[in-house]
């Protein structure tokens, strides 16, 4: 998962109400951010941080059965 998607699930979990503007608020500002510029915008708009694990956005796990 991006960051971008963390920050979407945690909006569309939040109490805010427009949910719609808050994205859209944060895409537009964090647009062409680093990854910590990025954080801080989404804090700001939601108050804490995003929970984002950068291990688990690719990790695809395969397990052989016998």
């Amino acid at each position: 998962m991006k960051y971008v998607a963390a920050v979407k699930r945690a909006i569309d979990s939040s109490n805010i109400s427009d949910k719609t503007a808050a994205y859209e608020g944060y895409i537009k500002v964090a647009s062409g951010k680093s990854n910590s510029e990025a954080r801080i915008v989404a804090q700001d708009i939601l108050g804490e941080p995003v929970f984002w694990d950068w291990d688990c956005k690719s990790l695809m796990v395969y397990h052989r059965h016998d």
